[in-house]
């Protein structure tokens, strides 16, 4: 019955289930007597899935990129760039946290290298240039759900997807031909390839 029902599942996401006003409040009020396990049911997917998103995050910050991985990416870009190469850096999720470092490294070794930045998805709170978040990105809504307001706004409103449940992969979500991201993603880099 619940089958398709999404609206319940983002309130279960944003915590809101269990205010009086709230779909999933009237849901359960309505069912008399069978409210208490749907309501079990409810907080126990809740939690699972706030479990999942913790979880993963939780690895993101206890294996942050290294020095060496950074310092890597930066002399291949500045190879690159001695060879007068161009730049379209796009970085999904935690790839932000090295696209800000290989950015500034590039511009204070090279500032008359063309360059721009596309951020999709990003979990860090500096940009360099243009992101994309959608509504549906349980990972980084679930940063804001741990308290950390510090990530980019949501801009891009998405529809779920069974194939990508976390509203978050770059290829099942971002890069989705079904779904408006990708002419999004699209067109920020063609802005940014008109810049250079």
């Amino acid at each position: 019955m619940l089958n398709n029902r999404w609206e319940h599942y983002w309130e279960l996401l944003a915590g809101r289930h269990a205010e009086g006003d709230s779909l999933t409040a009237r849901l359960l009020n309505g069912l008399g007597n069978g409210a208490s396990a749907l309501a079990g049911l409810f907080d126990s997917t809740f939690n699972a899935m706030l479990g999942q998103i913790f979880s993963g995050y939780s690895q993101m910050l206890s294996n942050p990129p290294t020095q060496a991985d950074v310092a890597s990416q930066l002399q291949k870009l500045r190879s690159l760039a001695d060879e007068d190469y161009s730049f379209v850096l796009i970085a999904h999720s935690q790839g932000n946290l090295f696209v800000n470092s290989a950015y500034d490294g590039l511009r204070s070794s090279h500032p008359d290298t063309k360059a721009g930045v596309i951020h999709v998805a990003p979990a860090s709170p500096t940009l360099r240039g243009e992101h994309l978040l959608a509504d549906i990105d349980l990972v980084i809504n679930g940063l804001r759900i741990q308290g950390i307001n510090t990530v980019a706004s949501n801009n891009i409103s998405l529809p779920a997807s069974k194939s990508d449940l976390s509203g978050h992969t770059l290829v099942g979500t971002y890069l989705d031909a079904a779904r408006a991201a990708r002419e999004k993603v699209n067109s920020m880099a063609q802005a940014v390839l008109g810049a250079l």
